[in-house]
């Protein structure tokens, strides 16, 4: 048993990193991280999506993270 408590298996899957080329830019950083270090306050990260697929039986799952095409009906709090 490893620290997380994930059963052992003989199972293995391929996952795949899919760079969207989209970006947020700005987040505050307590919405993460606490606590808040000085002159860090906004975050820019990359909106990613990941496929992963099961070699065995030809599975594939797409993991879509990336940007709402509606962005601007987002929250409030979000678009600020």
């Amino acid at each position: 048993m490893s620290l997380l408590e994930i059963p052992e298996s003989v199972y293995t899957i391929d996952v795949h990193v899919i760079d969207t080329i989209s970006r947020i830019n700005g987040l505050p950083v307590d919405f993460f991280l606490e606590p808040c270090i000085s002159g860090f306050a906004r975050l820019n990260v990359p909106s990613l999506s990941f496929l992963v697929q099961h070699a065995p039986s030809q599975r594939k799952v797409l993991f879509d993270l990336g940007v709402r095409n509606d962005w601007p009906s987002l929250s409030c709090a979000i678009l600020e």
